[in-house]
């Protein structure tokens, strides 16, 4: 009986938990409606219409284009997907993949050295796209090598990377509505936030709680 309750209660806070990534994530997807006619005096490409052109175009929709469509999946593999359906699983993981290292990850970078917020928020970002590469690298690898354990865990971690963008959108919200917080200084520390420390909690979990060890 107590176990049927905790798995009851593992199967609620899973859906509630989808349900607000993905209610983050089809917010994001449709104010990205909005570049397909590019308004240089709001949101994303405020002080951008010089950049607005060769190298800088094209990570912008290699990212903008697939972010999104990569989080739903994301959060279905992780979150919803039960784990015997294989053959979905396969076919949307190899999306996934293909998707991040081909446009995604690489357009993540391109844009970093726009970034809005400085050197910091820069560096943030690129070294968020070259782990979130590496991390997925590594899932693919581990899973052709039937390493299933070192699978989830590089998973996991191009997980968090992901929906670092909705974390990010989180924080700012809280850091601007209930502290009346903006600017520089506030984009900066949620940038830096929106990853860093899920992604240390994660690694501090793996390290003293779970079975599975990084390898």
């Amino acid at each position: 009986m107590l176990t049927s309750e905790k798995s009851n209660s593992g199967q609620l806070v899973k859906l509630l938990l989808s349900f607000i990534l993905f209610t983050i994530t089809l917010m994001i997807l449709y104010r990205s409606l909005d570049y397909l006619k590019p308004n240089y005096w709001n949101s994303y490409l405020l002080d951008k219409r010089g950049y607005y052109q060769g190298l800088f175009k094209v990570g912008f929709w290699a990212h903008v284009c697939t972010a999104p469509l990569l989080c739903f999946i994301a959060i279905f593999q992780v979150v919803i997907l039960p784990l015997k359906l294989k053959k979905t699983h396969l076919v949307l993981g190899y999306t996934y993949v293909t998707l991040t290292l081909l446009l995604s990850a690489p357009g993540g970078i391109i844009l970093s050295f726009y970034a809005f917020g400085g050197i910091l928020s820069k560096l943030s970002f690129f070294i968020l796209s070259v782990l979130w590469a590496y991390f997925t690298i590594n899932a693919l690898i581990h899973i052709k090598k039937r390493n299933i354990i070192q699978h989830k865990v590089y998973t996991i971690k191009s997980f968090i990377l992901i929906t670092s963008a909705l974390t990010l959108r989180i924080l700012m919200f809280v850091f601007s509505y209930y502290y009346g917080w903006n600017g520089v200084s506030m984009y900066t520390t949620a940038s830096l936030s929106s990853w860093i420390v899920p992604l240390g909690i994660y690694e501090y979990y793996l390290l003293y709680y779970s079975k599975l060890k990084p390898q």
